[in-house]
Order: C-alpha cells, then sequence, then structure tokens
C-alpha cells in the first residue's frame, strides 16, 4: 500500500485559494430611453436645399444682400428665379440668392404667388434626394452585406459571432523554496486555445503590389549593352541584341497590298477572259457552219 502523502490528498495550501475569474469586458453604457439615435451626417446637396428652403421662409422678398450681390454677368443665370429683374432688366446669376432684392433696384426677383411655387419645387426636390440617397445607402449596405457573406473570415466558427468569449481565469500558486524556506505565491494564467490565439490576431494579407513584386521574375544576369557602333541614319535600330547586324522585317502599307491585290485580281480576270476568246475561235475554226459545208460538196 502505497504511503499516503500531501500531493496525494490534495491538502496543499495552494488548493484552498479561490481562483481569481476576471470580469469580460463590460460593454459601454446604452444611451437613454429617450435619447433619440444619431443621426447620419447631410450630404452637401440636401444642406444647399433646406438652406434655401429656411431662407425663403424666413426672409422677407424685400431684403437685400449683405455682401452687394452679383454685378459680374458671368455666371450662368439664376435657375430658381428669372434670367432677368422685372424692373431694371439687371442679369440675375446663380450667384444672386432667390429670396433676396435685385441688387441694383432693390425689387423683389419673385413676386409671393412665384414665391410660394418656389418654395414647394424645393421642398418636392428635397424629397427626392433625401429618398435617392436613402436608395444608395440601403443599396450599399446590401452589397457589403452580400460581400461579407461571399467571404467568411478564416478559422472562425458559424457561431462564433453569437457566442461569447470566456472569461479568462488566474491561478494562484503557493510554493516552499527548500534552502531559504521562504513560501512564494505567484500568479499563473492559462495559455489561450491555438483557435482563440488565431482568432484574435487580425488577418495578415499581402497586397497586390507585395504579390505583383513577388511573383515578377528575376532580372537578367547580363547586362545589355550596345554591341556595335550606331548609325546617325537609323538612330532607332535596336544594337543590344545578339550580334552586330540585326535582321529587320519592313511592315508593307495594308493600302498599298490592297490595291496591288485589286489590280493583280483584275489582270488575272482580263487574261482569263482573253484566253477564253481564243479558245472560242479555235473551237469555231475546227467547227465549220452548214454554209461552208455545202460550198465545199459543191
Amino acid at each position: 500500500m502505497s504511503r499516503r502523502t500531501a500531493w496525494s490528498k490534495s491538502s496543499l495550501p495552494s488548493d484552498r485559494i479561490k481562483p481569481q475569474t476576471r470580469p469580460p469586458n463590460t460593454p459601454k453604457r446604452k444611451a437613454k430611453a429617450g435619447t433619440p439615435p444619431p443621426q447620419a451626417p447631410k450630404s452637401a446637396a440636401v444642406r444647399a436645399l433646406e438652406e434655401t428652403i429656411a431662407s425663403l421662409q424666413n426672409t422677407s422678398s424685400g431684403e437685400r444682400d449683405t455682401q452687394g450681390g452679383c454685378f459680374c454677368q458671368g455666371h450662368t443665370t439664376s435657375p430658381r428665379t428669372s434670367p432677368l429683374c422685372a424692373h431694371c432688366g439687371l442679369i440675375m446669376c446663380a450667384l444672386n440668392p432667390p429670396h433676396l432684392a435685385c441688387p441694383h433696384c432693390s425689387a423683389p426677383l419673385a413676386s409671393p404667388p412665384a414665391r410660394e411655387a418656389l418654395l414647394s419645387r424645393l421642398q418636392q426636390n428635397l424629397v427626392e434626394v433625401q429618398s435617392k440617397e436613402e436608395e444608395d445607402a440601403a443599396r450599399a449596405r446590401e452589397e457589403a452585406r452580400r460581400a461579407e457573406g461571399a467571404f467568411p473570415l478564416l478559422g472562425v466558427g458559424v457561431n462564433s459571432g453569437t457566442s461569447s468569449p470566456q472569461p479568462q481565469q488566474t491561478h494562484k500558486v503557493l510554493s516552499l523554496n527548500a534552502k531559504t524556506k521562504r513560501v512564494t505565491l505567484a500568479s499563473y494564467s492559462p495559455p489561450l486555445p491555438p483557435l482563440l490565439s488565431l482568432r484574435n490576431q487580425p488577418l495578415q494579407i499581402s497586397s497586390p503590389e507585395q504579390r505583383v513584386h513577388r511573383e515578377s521574375p528575376p532580372p537578367p544576369h547580363e547586362i545589355a549593352y550596345a554591341r556595335g557602333p550606331s548609325d546617325p541614319a537609323r538612330s532607332w535600330l535596336d544594337m543590344r541584341g545578339d550580334g552586330f547586324v540585326r535582321t529587320l522585317t519592313y511592315v508593307r502599307d495594308p493600302d498599298v497590298v490592297r490595291e496591288e491585290a485589286r489590280v493583280k485580281r483584275k489582270a488575272e480576270r482580263k487574261a482569263l477572259k482573253a484566253l477564253k476568246a481564243l479558245e472560242d475561235k479555235k473551237v469555231d475554226a475546227n467547227n465549220p457552219g452548214p454554209a461552208e459545208d455545202s460550198a465545199s460538196h459543191s
């Protein structure tokens, strides 16, 4: 029967120390129930339309531009008001706001009915722009979702997104030094499984430039240099090839080649026609007609 020791009975003081469990990372505090979610930033087109609508609603038609307006007559005409002032005939460019008065005569650029029609048209344009931007954003989210579904992450299971990671436990070990007779208390954390360690590490993917650089062929061992004297008349000649004289290939003009082929076909048809006429004459000479036969019999 084996002798029982403190090791076999598991009665060491270190076994009586409870392991400490690290609490999982607490998520950030959620927003209050009454707080609305943050809105997405507005585009430049939406902000411009909203500013114009607010200006038409909050200003009167007789106010003048504090900056003096624009008199250059070099820009495009205003697409929202009449291109000419109804009182003085000044050309209104796109830099003159439609809610302010004429910079020359201080007359309203739009009558009250035209002002209301412009306001309703701008509001309709704002709704159309917002709906189009929402459709584009939804389409972009759908494309991103499809891309994520087509390329799953490596080393991650199917249910890894829903399951929360287990908290890492830390154990304390109490040891006794035989020489110094001192007690040492040390903390010990078990190593992570291979799957978790791979998951925590960022996925390293080589860039296309690195792949191209790695897959490119090595440079030639020989250094290219001119193997013969340069010819001023033919400065485009490459003298770095094998031997001093290189074989040059002359490429003819395709139009000239087609014209020569057409002339050749015409000459062949003419020769065939002359040969056929000569054969017909020989056949007629060998086969005389009935008048010649009667003359020979008489």
